[in-house]
């Protein structure tokens, strides 16, 4: 397998004949960089909350699974073409080789570009355009592939740089290659940090990138670029979602049966609400309030303008106030997780507690979010976790004081579908590619 570097000279992007299995990249050579997602562990939040992140050890392990396997039963093929110039051959076979089968060899043997090193670079010296674009590279990190990747038979150099900053971004310079030799530059495009590799396909070259869930940090599929003329004239992105999900009740404490096959079939629609923004739909459980004022910022001795929350979570008769949200990352180095803390009456900040530590909670994966509902005459706290993009936890705890006792795991198993987006599409006047 070929790996396509991008350090200082050249950053980490592997070939794309990795696809959906690990997003994570490589660790950069500068010092201010952070640490990539599959280095990541036990990463801590500013709650003090402590996050692991699961490491793999084989990039493609994890997709080859028979529990991440596609049946080809559960993916359904195109209803209608979704290409303008992309051959509809060319996402059917993705379709069927990879999400399908699984097939990573398939994939690796349609790999056509070559990655320039610094000797090859020397060659290009001499052209002003070329030259400027390598100074970027040795300036912020990248790399230099050569390819006619616009399939006009004349090559091509396809330079990737690093923005710079935590968001993992990145710059795609295309130089078309002149028939004098001579390159020019014909578009410059913003991208997230990919694996990234140009294919050619029945004689035609695309440039083929995974994409992922920048939530999640896991990968869920491709985007299929075709060049003319040096510049893009079609794009489509296809990912893998989920439609539902499978319930298995894990464990169920004695007298909640009914509880547990409740939230199981509640569940297999998932916990995500969609209308107009996306949004869980248990944010607020029937056993707490929300206090979004003043005064009760006042009685924390807060400045922080959070929602917050009370409830006797803890079946003290007292009800406690606490704060709660998901963490949306900005940057490509955390993920999507809980943020909360429980609040003293006049404490300030300083007099905030971690729930999940304080009471010992035990869960699978990443912690997400969690909300108090009344069940009988006790309060239960729910706790939703997830793994990747297919799996997801629900747990309920029932707290007595300092003694927890978890009540509840059900593991909610993804059931994927194929989509297909097309995000750019260009119409030219002869009609041709």
């Amino acid at each position: 397998m070929m790996i396509k570097k991008m350090t200082k000279s050249c950053i980490f992007i592997m070939i794309l004949c990795l696809l959906l299995a690990s997003c994570a990249p490589d660790r950069e050579t500068d010092d201010d960089k952070e640490v990539y997602m599959e280095e990541l562990s036990d990463q801590s939040d500013d709650s003090g909350e402590e996050i692991t992140v699961e490491e793999e050890e084989d990039p493609f392990e994890d997709d080859m699974a028979e529990g991440n396997s596609v049946s080809e039963d559960d993916v359904p093929m195109f209803l209608s073409e979704c290409c303008t110039y992309i051959s509809q051959e060319f996402p059917d076979f993705l379709l069927e080789s990879y999400f399908q089968e699984r097939d990573v060899s398939a994939l690796q043997e349609l790999v056509m570009d070559q990655e320039l090193t610094e000797e090859d670079l020397e060659a290009y010296a001499d052209d002003p355009v070329v030259d400027e674009h390598i100074r970027d590279v040795d300036a912020h990190g990248g790399l230099v592939l050569r390819v006619d990747g616009d399939n006009d038979g004349i090559e091509d150099l396809f330079v990737c740089v690093l923005d710079g900053g935590s968001s993992g971004g990145n710059s795609h310079h295309f130089l078309k290659g002149q028939p004098d030799g001579s390159f020019q530059c014909t578009g410059i495009t913003q991208s997230m940090t990919r694996e990234l590799a140009f294919v050619s396909y029945d004689d035609t070259v695309y440039l083929l990138e995974t994409d992922y869930d920048y939530d999640r940090k896991a990968a869920d599929g491709f985007i299929i670029n075709l060049y003319r003329d040096g510049e893009v004239i079609e794009e489509i992105l296809m990912i893998e979602e989920m439609a539902a999900y499978e319930p298995e009740i894990i464990y169920q404490a004695e007298g909640y049966e009914e509880l547990a096959d409740q939230y199981a079939e509640e569940g297999r629609d998932g916990f995500w609400v969609d209308d107009y923004i996306q949004h869980l739909s248990y944010e607020t459980g029937s056993a707490e309030t929300r206090e979004d004022t003043d005064e009760a910022r006042d009685i924390l001795g807060l400045t922080r303008h959070d929602s917050y929350y009370r409830s006797d979570f803890d079946n003290d008769g007292e009800r406690e106030w606490y704060r709660k949200n998901i963490f949306y990352p900005s940057n490509y180095y955390t993920v999507m997780h809980l943020e909360e803390r429980i609040y003293q009456e006049g404490g300030g900040e300083e007099s905030g507690v971690g729930l999940l530590e304080t009471y010992s909670l035990e869960y699978e994966g990443v912690p997400l979010y969690f909300w108090v509902d009344k069940v009988g005459d006790k309060q239960v706290v729910f706790l939703l976790s997830y793994q990747g993009l297919d799996k997801e936890y629900l747990y309920a705890y029932l707290i007595e004081g300092d003694q927890t006792q978890q009540i509840m795991e059900i593991e909610y198993i993804g059931i994927p579908e194929i989509s297909y987006k097309v995000l750019t599409s260009y119409t030219y006047m002869d009609g041709t590619i």
